[in-house]
């Protein structure tokens, strides 16, 4: 038995580590399509509603908050929510980025990003969360100082339109048995 656990740990690297496939970054974050002229008009609007969206969404598909009993698939469906929401938060926070995404869409923004110092491809999602957490960067610093790390009233329509896109799962509610608020 003792090559079980090695293969669970593979397995769970393989979910972290594996190509993202493309998707659409507004949708990952519960957020509507994008006004491309909008946002170059007012870049700053843009990475708020993008750090809002992510910090709303980014505690209820957190893979941390799975009760033991999750099975492998819905564990591999959280990581895969929760890379997503991580990535599209980079991408849509950063107007440059931003900007990339919205003209070459998915396929160019990886083309993109392969020259860049740092890829938001190549960047832990758990370090995402918890650099914004921690306000690491200014504007994610004044966003948390504005509305606490607990953040603003979750908006029920932001979690309706990302339930329809990417279903409805019991761990990341909050309800259920042995639901306890205090662990991540």
């Amino acid at each position: 038995e003792e090559g079980e656990g090695e293969d669970d740990g593979d397995e769970d690297d393989a979910v972290w580590h594996a190509p993202l496939e493309p998707f659409d970054l507004n949708a990952a974050l519960g957020l509507p399509p994008p006004d491309a002229d909008a946002d170059e008009a007012r870049p700053e609007v843009a990475a708020a509603r993008a750090r809002a969206a992510f910090h709303a969404i980014a505690g209820r598909v957190c893979p941390g908050r799975l009760y033991e009993y999750a099975s492998a698939e819905e564990h591999a469906a959280a990581v895969t929510a929760f890379r997503r929401a991580c990535l599209a938060f980079r991408v849509l926070r950063d107007a440059e980025r931003r900007r990339v995404y919205y003209a070459v869409g998915f396929g160019g923004l990886r083309a993109s990003e392969a020259y860049q110092e740092e890829s938001v491809f190549e960047v832990e999602a758990w370090e995402v969360r918890r650099s914004f957490l921690e306000g690491d960067e200014q504007g994610d610093r004044e966003y948390l100082l504005l509305h606490g790390p607990e953040g603003p009233p979750p908006d029920p329509t932001a979690a309706a339109r990302y339930e329809a896109r990417y279903g409805a799962h019991r761990q990341w509610d909050g309800g259920g048995e042995g639901d306890d608020e205090g662990g991540e």
